[in-house]
């Protein structure tokens, strides 16, 4: 038996390295699909494994790698949807959805699907759930088309699959007033709060009625002592105000830290994050202190956290454009300036370009790794990889370590999924006309040098 575990566990190194061969081959042969078919369309997306969204003369459809139209190329856009691996076909302002092998899996069915865009109008899908209407009333479908709540209500609706509640409002726009009801699966209404957020705690949210706050167990079905004036819900406790003040509870309405208030000011909204430290205001300045009260993080005006999560350092923003990197003690680290834009637009990722007396490098936040100040500039494409102007004037498309992985006169380059990226490059023949090419992640390109 000791003997086979020993051949397992030889052999397994090598079956990795064998799927990645057969993934990278496969890859190769999907960039070089795609650079025949882009001679025909413009190619937008790589959906899945035989799949290419694609455009020609303003219209969307999707094809196969060998050019077998799977949905024809009659729709005004289609997009990718976040939550779900499926795409959005959009026609006459009427959808459809189709799955990663281009195949229709929810059919038109006169939905309206406004409330259903998030993020770079994409519209997004929460726990495999879709908030969706017809003729002004609302409900929820899944992916594979299911009403899973009746359109009966007359505002948005959202499943919470933890709370096994359902969440609906409506807005009133000749009084502009918002309206919110909490209910249980079959619709039923279980309250009518002025307004609700979830909280920290498992099955807790919190509920304002008549101007006040206080917490409710979805489980149990009761409010919960305490009332509040006002809640914000950030970190390990819920800060709560009365009176003036601010304060931290649990959601059984008992305090922590009774003493902070001599430390920080707690007339402004306070919180203790997950690492202990409480963060706040003192004076015109935001910072941090321990949970006795010293000062860990100094208090300095128009500075903000930029990531708390890293396990040895802390990293704040200020002034728009500046990092600081501290250590777990209060240490400063470092202090960077972005290169190109707000600092607050980089929010979740971890490799930063900064600059320093006219040059560009690369900050990883999470090592506190700076690559070589040896950029023109850099522009993000995703957290992996950059556009990079070298200092010799050339363009490269580069990983977050600075290994050049194509070097080619592009225009821009974009994701188009798979981990295949598309480039654009102007003709040498004619300036008018762009030509695409095509780059995976591990390196194999359609660039002829041309």
């Amino acid at each position: 038996m000791n003997r086979l575990f020993s051949l397992l566990f030889l052999f397994l190194p090598l079956l990795a390295v064998s799927q990645q061969t057969a993934d990278e081959h496969q890859s190769k042969k999907t960039i070089e699909a795609l650079q025949r078919l882009s001679t025909q369309y413009d190619i937008q997306r790589v959906a899945g494994p035989d799949a290419v969204v694609v455009e020609k003369d303003k219209k969307s459809g999707i094809v196969s790698l060998d050019g077998r139209i799977i949905q024809p190329l009659r729709y005004d856009w289609i997009y990718r949807t976040y939550g779900s691996n499926l795409l959005m076909l959009w026609l006459d302002n009427k959808a459809c959805f189709a799955d990663c092998n281009g195949n229709i899996v929810i059919p038109d069915e006169g939905y309206d699907f406004e409330e259903a865009f998030g993020a770079d109008d994409a519209p997004t899908f929460t726990n495999g759930m879709l908030s969706v209407s017809r003729n002004d009333k609302y409900g929820i479908i899944d992916t594979t088309g299911r009403v899973v709540i009746p359109l009966k209500f007359n505002g948005p609706v959202y499943f919470d699959t933890k709370l096994s509640l359902l969440f609906a409002s409506s807005y009133d726009y000749e009084t502009y007033d918002s309206h919110y009801a909490i209910m249980n699966l079959d619709g039923d209404t279980l309250m009518q709060p002025d307004d609700y957020c979830r909280t920290q705690y498992e099955g807790i949210i919190a509920v304002k009625n008549g101007g006040t706050w206080n917490f409710y167990d979805t489980n149990k079905r009761k409010a919960l002592k305490g009332k509040y004036d006002n809640i914000m819900m950030r970190g390990r406790l819920i800060s709560v105000q009365n009176k003036g003040h601010w304060y931290l509870v649990d959601a059984s309405g008992k305090r922590y830290y009774k003493n902070i208030g001599k430390h920080i000011d707690d007339t402004v909204p306070f919180y203790q994050s997950e690492s202990g430290l409480i963060w706040g205001f003192r004076g015109d300045g935001y910072g941090a202190v321990d949970m006795q009260g010293r000062t860990i993080i100094p208090f300095k005006e128009e500075q903000d956290i930029f990531d708390e999560t890293i396990p040895d350092r802390i990293v704040m923003m200020a002034d728009g454009y500046m990092l600081m990197v501290y250590d777990r003690k209060g240490t400063l680290l470092g202090t960077y300036e972005s290169a190109f834009y707000p600092i607050e637009d980089y929010y979740g990722i971890e490799i930063i370009p900064v600059n320093k007396d006219g040059k560009t490098a690369l900050l990883d936040i999470r090592e506190n790794r700076l690559l070589p100040f040896r950029y023109e500039y850099l522009y993000y494409v995703d957290n992996e990889h950059f556009e990079a102007r070298l200092n010799d004037g050339s363009v490269a498309f580069i990983d977050n370590k600075g290994n050049i992985i194509v070097k080619a006169p592009f225009e821009w380059i974009v994701n188009i999924g798979e981990g295949i990226y598309k480039f654009v490059i102007k003709s040498l023949d004619d300036p008018e006309k762009e030509i695409q090419y095509f780059v995976d992640e591990y390196g194999n390109n359609t660039y002829n040098g041309k």
